[in-house]
């Protein structure tokens, strides 16, 4: 057991563990920017999928619904 102990590294000193601390609480901060973009792409998105859906066409022929939400995200995260 003695070995193990001698193995380990020190505990970290006061000022590491206070910048950990600090560094924890930045971390769990709300980014309010990146929630209203985040919400803004998910409402472009939405109005896309209401307002466009089954009018998209190749050669006349109706894009299946996987490539049509395919399109719609890449538009609404572009955006």
């Amino acid at each position: 057991e003695s070995t193990i102990l001698q193995n380990l590294p020190p505990p970290p000193s006061t000022s590491e563990t206070s910048a950990i601390k600090e560094k924890e609480n930045t971390e769990q901060a709300l980014d309010y920017i990146e929630l209203f973009a985040d919400i803004t792409k998910w409402l472009e998105y939405d109005v896309l999928i209401r307002n466009y859906r089954g009018i998209l066409s190749i050669d006349g022929h109706p894009l299946n619904s996987g490539l049509e939400s395919a399109i719609f995200g890449l538009l609404a995260a572009l955006s």
